[in-house]
C-alpha cells in the first residue's frame, strides 16, 4: 500500500489519526475517527520501525532532486462539470467514475501502461507554463509534451494557451479529436467566436488516434519505459545528472532478465529501500539502449540509480535457485510473548497452522508476538547460500537463526537469506511473529464492551456506516507456512 502511494506521486507519508491517548485508558485507547491508530497498543507497533525506516529511505530519494516525467495530461474537468445528472459531483475516494470512467482515465492507463511517465495538468496550472527552445516549463522542472484526451468542452483561455504552445514549437498532441465547446453561459457568443478561430489554428497533423499517440512522442524525444512491458510500475527522478528509479513488481511473477533503462547512461547502482544494501548492477548496452540486470520477486521494490559513467563499487550479487526446497520438519514451540487481552497457553505442533486454533481458546482474540522455536539438521546438499522461504506469514517476523538475528520481513516475499548463519549439524530457528489486532477488536464487540467512547462521529466503517466488529470473522495469525530452505547458488548475468 505504501509503494501504491509512492507510485502515485506521493513523497511523504502522514499517520493521520495518530492521537493522543492516556496511558491508563483502557485498550484499544481513545479513538477519535476512523483512521489508523499507531501508538504501543497496535500490535504492529513492534514492528513499525521497519516500515517507517523503509518509508525514509524512499522518502529521502523521492524528496530530491527534480521529476524527470516528459509529458503533461490535461484534465478535461468541465466534461465533469458539464455532465447534465447534476452539478454536484463529488472527487470522492470510494467511488472513482470521476476519473476511471472518462476518457482522460483511459488516456492515462495507456500512457502508464506503455512506460510514459506523466503528470496531470489543470487549467489553471497551464496557465503559468512557459515554452523555451520547445520544452515546457513549470515550476517543478520541464516537459516535452502534452497530451489532450478526447473531450468535449474546454475554455477558450486554455485552448489559447495551448495553441500558444503549438506556436512556440512545443509538442501538444490531441487524442482523437479536438474539444468541441466552452463550458458554461457567460458571453458565450464571445467565447464560441474565440474558440472557433483557435481550433482553426491547431494543425490537423496534432490530431491522432490513441495509438499514433505513442509514436509522436517518441519521435519528440519522450522516454517511454519498455519496462512495463513486463508489469513493472516505476517513477522516474533527475539528481544532478544521475535519474533515479523506483521500480516495484506488483504482478504474480519473478523478474529475472535484463531490463532497458530509457534515460541516458553508462552504468547502474541498485539500492534495497527495504533493508538499506546496495550494490553495482550489471549492465549493457544494446540497440543503442541501456539495459540492467534485474532480479525482483512479486512483491518487491528497489532503486535504481543510473549513472553517466560507470561507478566501480561492490557488485549486486544474483542468486537463482540450485535444487528443490527442503522442508523444515519437527515438532514447533509456540510461545506467546507479548500483546494481550490475555497470553495464551504455550504449545507444541508439529503442523503450522494459524494460532487462533490452537488448544487455549484465549489465542483466538489474542494480538502481539509468539515466538516459533525449532531445531533441525542443515540439509546434506551443497549450496554456496540458502534462502529460508516462511510461506504464508500473518503478519511479520522476526528471524533468528543460532542466536544471530538476520531480520524483519514486514511485507513479501516472507523471505531472508542465511549466509554464514546457518552450519552443519543441529541449527536452532526462532521466528517472532506478529499478527493483527483484528481478533482483538472482534472480542471486544462480541463481549459487547463499551470501546467506542469518543461521541463525535464515533467509529464508523470505511462507507460511513456503524462499526460492529463482532461479524468479522477470525483473522488467521502466526506462521502458516510451509517453511522451507531453498539452496542457491551466485551466477552471473
Amino acid at each position: 500500500q505504501v509503494d501504491l502511494f509512492f507510485l502515485a506521486g506521493v513523497n511523504q507519508l502522514l499517520f493521520h489519526g495518530t492521537c493522543f491517548s492516556p496511558k491508563d485508558a483502557p485498550w484499544p485507547g481513545w479513538f477519535f475517527y476512523a483512521s489508523i491508530h499507531v501508538d504501543w497498543r497496535n500490535a504492529f507497533w513492534r514492528d513499525v520501525p521497519v516500515l517507517t525506516r523503509y518509508v525514509a529511505r524512499c522518502q529521502s530519494v523521492l524528496q530530491a532532486g527534480e521529476h524527470a516525467n516528459d509529458v503533461l495530461v490535461y484534465w478535461p474537468i468541465h466534461d465533469l462539470w458539464m455532465n447534465p445528472k447534476g452539478l454536484t459531483i463529488p472527487l470522492t475516494v470510494h467511488q472513482h467514475d470521476w476519473m476511471e470512467k472518462q476518457p482522460v482515465g483511459d488516456l492515462a492507463r495507456f500512457l502508464s501502461g506503455r512506460g510514459f511517465a506523466f503528470d496531470f495538468i489543470s487549467d489553471r496550472l497551464l496557465r503559468d507554463l512557459a515554452v523555451r527552445e520547445g520544452l515546457i516549463q513549470a515550476p517543478g522542472g520541464t516537459y516535452r509534451a502534452v497530451v489532450v484526451p478526447a473531450c468535449t468542452y474546454m475554455p477558450d483561455e486554455t485552448l489559447q494557451q495551448l495553441v500558444r504552445f503549438l506556436e512556440a514549437g512545443a509538442t501538444v498532441v490531441f487524442e482523437e479529436k479536438l474539444p468541441d465547446d466552452v463550458p458554461g453561459l457567460s458571453h458565450l457568443e464571445d467565447r464560441r467566436a474565440r474558440f472557433g478561430q483557435l481550433r482553426a489554428r491547431i494543425p490537423p497533423r496534432m490530431v491522432l488516434p490513441r495509438q499514433q499517440v505513442e509514436s509522436a512522442l517518441v519521435e519528440k524525444g519522450v522516454l517511454r519505459e519498455s519496462m512495463a512491458e513486463l508489469g513493472l510500475r516505476f517513477v522516474r527522478r533527475k539528481v544532478g545528472n544521475d535519474y533515479w528509479y523506483f521500480i516495484a513488481n506488483h504482478t504474480e511473477k519473478p523478474v529475472d532478465n535484463w531490463v532497458p533503462i530509457a534515460a541516458p547512461c553508462g552504468g547502474a547502482t541498485l539500492f534495497d529501500p527495504m533493508n538499506g544494501q546496495s550494490g553495482t548492477l550489471a549492465f549493457r548496452q544494446r540497440n543503442d539502449s541501456a539495459e540492467i540486470y534485474l532480479q525482483l520477486d512479486p512483491g518487491c521494490s528497489v532503486f535504481v540509480r543510473a549513472e553517466p559513467l560507470p561507478r566501480s563499487g561492490v557488485p549486486w550479487p544474483y542468486f537463482r535457485q540450485a535444487g528443490d526446497g527442503v522442508p523444515l520438519t519437527g515438532t514447533w514451540s509456540i510461545e506467546f510473548i507479548d500483546g494481550g487481552p490475555a497470553i495464551p497457553s504455550s504449545y507444541r505442533s508439529e503442523q503450522l497452522s494459524s494460532w487462533t486454533d490452537a488448544p487455549d481458546e484465549k489465542a483466538q482474540a489474542f494480538a502481539g508476538t509468539a515466538r516459533y522455536t525449532l531445531e533441525f539438521s542443515c540439509p546434506a546438499i551443497a549450496a554456496e547460500d540458502w534462502l529460508l522461504d516462511l510461506g504464508d506469514v500473518r503478519e511479520s517476523a522476526r528471524v533468528r537463526l543460532n542466536g544471530e538475528d538476520l531480520g524483519t520481513l514486514v511485507a513479501l516475499p516472507f523471505r531472508i537469506r542465511l549466509g554464514k548463519a546457518l552450519h552443519e549439524g543441529t541449527n536452532r530457528l526462532e521466528i517472532e511473529v506478529t499478527n493483527l489486532s483484528a481478533n482483538r477488536i472482534r472480542d471486544l464487540d462480541l463481549r459487547k464492551v463499551d470501546w467506542k467512547i469518543m461521541k463525535d462521529i464515533n467509529i464508523v466503517t470505511v462507507n460511513y456506516q456503524p462499526f460492529d466488529a463482532s461479524r468479522w470473522p477470525i483473522e488467521k495469525s502466526g506462521l502458516l507456512g510451509p517453511v522451507r530452505l531453498i539452496p542457491l547458488r551466485q551466477v552471473a548475468p
